[in-house]
């Protein structure tokens, strides 16, 4: 069911087992959204079976403006937004991770920059990890050649370099370096001392951008039909972008004050159940979005040592076969 009024700015929050999460990431919300905008904020909780959405009405009984979709199953992270952002209509649609949270305003900048430039339909937010080192928010599209990079571990040893002079300028001219240099080529974030003043609004245009802060602009929504429902999750921010670049759409990233990024904060976590829904998400991203036959091969045969790395697919066969 949508609602009547046509919003300038939603912001979407899709919860699962965010207890530890929410409170930080509505609360920066709540502070940081643009005035001069009539605006909304949707929750839309996947079944959690934790505190979350006592949290999340807490907030709401306080007075906070926000409206919640309680699910009964857990659909998944595209799908859930898709909900969202059929109950609410919108000229902008910000996609918020659960596990973020704001700093400062930078929606405000995004969004000027995004009515100023009608072609942009997916605009992405810079990420930080919470001690302020700089996390991968823009992205050059899958291939075999990226993926078998990754599993090499090319990406931690190019990283320690981009400092070295001249480095990030060659890397900056590979196929896959440019998006890696614009995220990675910068200091740890210093957030006793934010200035808006320090971010230019600049844009850069990209294959495609990391969904835990993404804006969406809603012709877009509305043409595309926003994510793949076939995609649980993992892929799906990919894939929108790939529809955006096929309708002829800007996707971009953009110069703003950034949104600190949980996600990956401490690697050696590991969850079995992730990394399936990963597996199945990404392999019917291939089938869908990898034409050449030759190039599909290649990438479902590294998708084993992509999602669960050396060790830990070792030790899935190895589970495996003791079941067996």
């Amino acid at each position: 069911m949508e609602s009547g009024c046509l919003f300038d700015i939603a912001v979407v929050v899709v919860t699962f087992n965010a207890e530890s999460y929410i409170e930080q990431c509505l609360q920066s919300i709540f502070t940081h959204l643009p005035a001069g905008y009539l605006s909304t904020i949707i929750v839309v909780d996947n079944s959690s079976a934790d505190k979350t959405l006592e949290l999340v009405c807490k907030l709401k009984e306080k007075g906070k403006s926000l409206k919640i979709v309680a699910l009964e199953e857990n659909i998944g992270f595209g799908p859930a937004n898709n909900l969202a952002m059929n109950v609410v209509k919108a000229r902008y649609y910000v996609l918020v991770n659960m596990d973020a949270w704001f700093i400062a305003d930078s929606i405000g900048a995004a969004i000027q920059t995004m009515e100023n430039s009608p072609s942009i339909a997916v605009c992405g937010l810079p990420l930080v990890f919470p001690n302020g080192d700089p996390q991968t928010y823009a992205y050059g599209f899958s291939s075999w050649k990226k993926w078998l990079l990754q599993i090499l571990g090319i990406r931690t040893l190019v990283s320690r370099a981009l400092f070295i002079p001249g480095v990030a300028r060659c890397i900056s001219k590979m196929p896959f370096g440019k998006t890696f240099v614009l995220s990675q080529k910068r200091h740890r974030f210093d957030f006793g001392s934010i200035s808006p003043a320090e971010f230019d609004s600049n844009l850069q245009d990209v294959d495609w951008v990391c969904g835990a802060a993404m804006i969406l602009e809603g012709g877009f929504v509305k043409s595309s039909r926003g994510f793949d429902q076939n995609i649980f999750l993992y892929g799906e921010d990919e894939d929108l972008c790939i529809t955006a670049h096929d309708l002829g759409r800007r996707v971009v990233v953009i110069d703003v004050p950034p949104l600190v990024h949980v996600f990956g904060w401490g690697k050696n976590q590991f969850n079995s159940k992730v990394a399936r829904l990963k597996y199945t998400s990404l392999k019917y991203f291939i089938s869908k979005n990898i034409t050449k036959t030759f190039d599909r091969l290649l990438m479902r045969l590294l998708l084993p040592l992509y999602v669960y790395g050396w060790r830990r697919l070792y030790m899935a066969i190895g589970a495996e076969v003791e079941k067996g």
